[in-house]
């Protein structure tokens, strides 16, 4: 799978053919970079990655390209131009949005911004069909989790609820609508690896105690634990909070 898609955006005047990349043109029609031209001359994609990944433009191509003449800015904007790009599309241009999407725009028309060349398409008697081999992989964003603490003791014995750091916004806390389940699920950035991901704290009905102190059993290696207990004025344990951290 490639871990992304490539989307066109649409604009409200134009009359698409049987998908979203298909247009129906009238013979004679020129390429305009008008908002109100009958033909597109600057067709946009969206180049968007799938969740859990990442794209950078420095991570994208079009083989037998080139950049323009104008200043690439790694990371953000790239030009293109070559015999890697069939007729008519004259030039097109790679803009960073954000971190999961790039904005892909084919033009048919010069732009000297971008130090597109060539002559204006004007629409001929017969279809007109392009193929844009763009190559490059998204990125993943991190380190996948999903945590599940069950208690498998009796229901509504103890309580278990659990908090999410908010020092790591890119995991959440998710009701699987079992009173006995908590679970936890995203994933993190290499650079919260071994930082706090949630705590999970275990609560004693009132009046009752622990007679030992709760612990967490944890399936996989990539997670570790700590535990600290609290007590009542006679030092039974009533409560237990277990935090999580990832490791790689």
């Amino acid at each position: 799978m490639p871990n992304f898609t490539i989307t066109r955006q649409t604009e409200p005047l134009d009359d698409y053919g049987c998908t979203e990349f298909e247009t129906n043109q009238i013979v004679g029609d020129t390429a305009s970079l008008l908002s109100s031209a009958t033909l597109d001359g600057s067709i946009i994609w969206y180049l968007d990655a799938s969740n859990g990944y990442t794209v950078n433009v420095n991570d994208f191509n079009i083989s037998g390209t080139n950049p323009t003449t104008v200043l690439q800015i790694p990371g953000l904007y790239r030009t293109f131009e070559g015999s890697g790009i069939p007729s008519p599309v004259l030039g097109i241009v790679f803009d960073q949005i954000s971190t999961t999407r790039i904005k892909i725009t084919l033009y048919l028309h010069p732009i000297s911004t971008h130090g597109i060349t060539g002559a204006v398409f004007t629409m001929p008697n017969n279809s007109v069909s392009a193929n844009i081999n763009i190559t490059g992989c998204p990125v993943l964003v991190g380190h996948g989790v999903h945590l599940r603490v069950e208690n498998n003791g009796p229901v509504g014995e103890v309580e278990v609820t659990a908090s999410v750091s908010s020092d790591v916004d890119t995991i959440k806390e998710q009701e699987e609508g079992n009173p006995n389940v908590v679970a936890v699920i995203g994933h993190v950035l290499d650079k919260d690896i071994n930082e706090e991901l949630c705590t999970y704290t275990i609560t004693t009905k009132n009046k009752e105690r622990f007679v030992t102190e709760p612990v967490i059993s944890m399936s996989t290696d990539d997670h570790f634990t700590t535990s600290s207990t609290t007590k009542d004025d006679l030092g039974n344990i009533i409560s237990t909070t277990i935090k999580v951290f990832k490791q790689v």
